[in-house]
């Protein structure tokens, strides 16, 4: 796996469409699981205790939603973290330069940049089941014997998975190097809301496990 090795910079102008608002149907639960990290070899710093969150995407309320979810997630009485679209509301437009500048000014020690790399889609074919259902009796014992179990058969049908495929990328300002990143899955989420608390809640997870925030 490779991970990306320039400064943090250089990806500010990478402003594409995160796209996590989803109409088809779902059955399950949105689920993130994080099963990529990779971090400077030998870094041992400190950890950090003021993040800056930079959601890359054209959809503004799609940046506002990652991003404060991302900060609830990552606030702690250690860790501070801010939102960029409350130090750079002007997302579109922003430059290298403007975004330098925000941070600078933002004094943080370091930048989360989180961005969309892929939605894919597949069809998964779910097999016929049957169980039983235990149903209240309501007259005599014998009766409530023969009715309380019903067996209850589905049929198969086929269901259409989209998972969500997302990069966070921490830099560490004193250098504008990156320090750590991650490759996260968010399978089915059934709304913008759902699928942000749940990648930001396991990408936020990885990075208190890994020491780098508390």
């Amino acid at each position: 796996m490779s991970y990306p090795t320039h400064r943090f910079r250089s990806t500010a102008v990478l402003l594409v469409a995160l796209g996590l608002l989803v109409s088809c149907t779902r059955t399950e639960d949105p689920m993130t699981t994080v099963p990529r990290t990779w971090r400077i070899p030998g870094y041992k710093n400190s950890v950090f205790k003021d993040v800056m969150v930079l959601a890359v995407t054209r959809d503004e309320d799609v940046r506002k939603a990652l991003e404060d979810a991302f900060v609830a997630d990552l606030s702690s009485d250690y860790t501070r973290a801010r939102a960029s679209w409350k130090l750079l509301p002007e997302h579109a437009d922003l430059t290298e330069d403007k975004l330098e500048k925000g941070v600078r000014k933002a004094r943080v020690d370091s930048v989360l940049l989180v961005r969309l790399l892929g939605v894919d889609e597949d069809e998964e074919y779910v097999k016929p089941r049957k169980y039983y259902k235990r149903e209240p009796g309501k007259h005599r014992y014998k009766n409530y014997y023969r009715s309380s179990y019903e067996i209850v058969k589905e049929p198969g049908y086929f269901k259409t998975n989209m998972t969500y495929r997302l990069e966070s990328n921490l830099y560490q300002t004193s250098d504008a190097e990156l320090v750590w990143s991650s490759h996260s899955k968010t399978v089915n989420p059934e709304t913008v809301d759902e699928g942000v608390t749940s990648v930001s809640q396991a990408v936020a997870g990885k990075l208190r496990e890994e020491g780098l925030v508390r």
